[in-house]
């Protein structure tokens, strides 16, 4: 009598389990007609998150598996003034203008799920970017900065259910920017001094919203 009560529970378990497994599977069986149906096979993304600063951002992907793709993307910034507080007790400030740029090459890899399906993934890259600055300060000075940077997101991508070949992608990671030297010049364009920085880490953002074809 006690190794059945005992059983009970498991047998409940067990029930439940196959009951979502069947469901789960049903699912997977719709998404893949759909597939078959459309072969979809690459995607186009822009990143809004870039239009904050003035800027704009896309990515091309092209799947090489159903769980693994291979694509482009490139962040751009165009020259736009902003302006510095000093440092010293006047609270006086300095105005300039200032570009970006970054282009990368990557892969999106999924952990769970595939590229048509809701699910986890990680993004490593590596890439290029640079930045420049002019009209800094009394001097007018110039300054301009490039290096290799290499990148490392994860995030989680959704599907929408009216529109199945809408995806979106959210996630953050890693950047590291290698060594990058910074060449100052003055008002005339010739150049007066450079500058070798340490390699610099920060954050990186991963928000895309793109559609498939």
């Amino acid at each position: 009598m006690k190794l059945k009560q005992a059983y009970s529970p498991l047998v409940c378990l067990l029930t439940l389990a196959i009951g979502f497994s069947s469901m789960a599977a049903e699912k997977n069986s719709l998404r893949t007609s759909y597939q078959k149906e459309n072969k979809p096979s690459m995607s186009l993304s822009v990143e809004p998150i870039w239009l904050l600063v003035g800027g704009i951002g896309a990515k091309a992907e092209y799947f090489v598996t159903d769980r693994v793709s291979a694509g482009l993307n490139g962040v751009y910034i165009a020259e736009h003034e902003a302006e510095t507080e000093s440092s010293d007790s006047k609270s006086s400030s300095t105005s300039y203008r200032w570009s970006s740029y970054e282009v990368n090459i990557g892969s999106n890899i999924m952990l769970t799920g595939n590229l048509l399906s809701n699910g986890f993934y990680i993004n490593p890259a590596i890439g290029y970017t640079g930045a420049s600055i002019k009209n800094f300060g009394e001097m007018q000075l110039q300054g301009s900065t490039s290096s290799p940077q290499a990148r490392l997101t994860g995030g989680y991508q959704w599907f929408s259910k009216s529109y199945p070949n809408l995806r979106l992608l959210a996630g953050a990671g890693v950047r590291m920017i290698q060594e990058p030297e910074v060449v100052v010049q003055d008002s005339t364009g010739s150049e007066i001094g450079r500058v070798k920085t340490q390699t610099l880490t920060g954050l990186a953002l991963d928000f895309h919203i793109g559609y498939l074809f």
